[in-house]
């Protein structure tokens, strides 16, 4: 059995100081991140029939249309108005709290 050596210098499998595998795989890793997206990018492009997120959303009939737009604006709408909602709520409640604490001391 071979003694341990805490050497960064030490070889790792194939020769290679174990310092230079492990950078190799984080770049390997990164470069692995970014190609594949892009490869599924170029794929997608090449087949643009394969892209369509549904037949409603490219139909040629204006009710169609029509209908999926009114779907996109009011789903993007609810959350919004939620969100807002909550503010306004808070900011009264908030309000309250502060008039009822100085009714309270003065």
């Amino acid at each position: 059995m071979k003694p341990r050596t805490t050497d960064p210098g030490a070889e790792a499998a194939g020769g290679l100081p174990a310092a230079h595998h492990s950078a190799q795989g984080r770049v390997l890793r990164t470069a692995m991140r970014i190609a594949m997206p892009l490869v599924v990018l170029g794929l997608l492009a090449t087949f643009p029939d394969v892209a369509h997120a549904c037949p409603v959303c490219f139909d040629r009939d204006d009710e169609a249309r029509i209908a999926f737009l009114a779907t996109t604006g009011l789903l993007t709408l609810v959350p919004l108005g939620l969100v807002a909602g909550t503010g306004i709520w808070l900011r009264r409640r908030a309000r309250e709290i502060a008039e009822e604490e100085e009714r309270g001391e003065g």
